[in-house]
């Protein structure tokens, strides 16, 4: 008869000075349910605002790179989000056009950056096999200050919610949450870097 053991795990999840809604963070306080889990080498790049020259259309775009050293070729397909401090969260991609994703590759001079949709799928093993991704948000509210990037797709690792208000549990992944700060000088100026202040792990 196998006698299983929960441990309680508890955590300080460090937040950035504005507040991002507990339903978005969704952290576990139970053990994880795989044994063998794996966390590839993401290495975030910069946060920044692209003006449309033509238009004035302001748009968030961030990048990074990501190595497999899992030992195992893996897929990459990640969900990359972005919360503005106003309460919405917006997936990579959603209402951008494609030449917006032109113009700004066409900023990297080295050529080495894709489009998020373009870097998808197999990843070998190896430094030499990493891959380079952009990706875009629309800027509908540049008065935020504070913006937050969500990250899942990285790491293997999974676990179980606790039950609330009689809902059944639910799954949770481990991911990468990127905390910035905007100076407010720096909003409406192409390609100036929003500060990096936290990055943390959640399950959500």
């Amino acid at each position: 008869m196998l006698i299983l053991l929960s441990a309680v795990v508890s955590g300080v999840l460090l937040v950035a000075s504005h507040q991002v809604p507990a339903v978005l963070l969704a952290v576990s306080s139970t053990s994880a349910v795989v044994d063998k889990s794996w966390t590839m080498d993401f290495r975030p790049g910069d946060l920044k605002v692209f003006i449309e020259p033509t238009t004035g259309d302001p748009y968030w775009y961030f990048t990074y790179v990501v190595v497999n050293n899992t030992g195992n070729e893996r897929m990459w397909a990640p969900s990359i989000e972005l919360f503005d401090g106003a309460g919405k969260l917006m997936p990579t991609g959603r209402d951008v056009p494609g030449t917006i994703h032109d113009a700004i590759q066409a900023t990297f001079t080295d050529g080495a950056v894709d489009d998020q949709f373009e870097v998808l799928g197999k990843l070998p093993i190896g430094e030499e096999n990493g891959k380079e991704g952009l990706c875009v948000w629309k800027a509908s509210n540049l008065d935020s200050t504070d913006l937050t990037i969500f990250v899942k797709g990285i790491s293997s690792e999974l676990k179980r919610s606790e039950e609330v208000a009689g809902q059944p549990p639910v799954m949770l992944r481990r991911s990468m949450r990127l905390d910035f700060k905007v100076r407010a000088d720096e909003r409406m100026m192409g390609h100036r870097k929003a500060d990096q202040t936290a990055l943390t792990w959640v399950f959500r």
